[in-house]
């Protein structure tokens, strides 16, 4: 799914009430992506290692 496509989702929350209407959704979209992308390459000490 690409970045637009994403962005053009957030909107149409927007039209139907579920997004604030005063929402950049295109800084959300990017917030989201950072955030997913921290979540999944940052290690926790106490987690077991699956790669060698």
């Amino acid at each position: 799914m690409s970045r637009r496509t994403k962005i053009q989702h957030l909107q149409a929350e927007q039209r139907v009430g579920r997004l604030p209407v005063d929402a950049d959704s295109a800084s959300l979209v990017l917030a989201l992506a950072g955030t997913i992308q921290h979540l999944l390459m940052t290690e926790f000490p106490n987690e077991k290692k699956t790669r060698s």
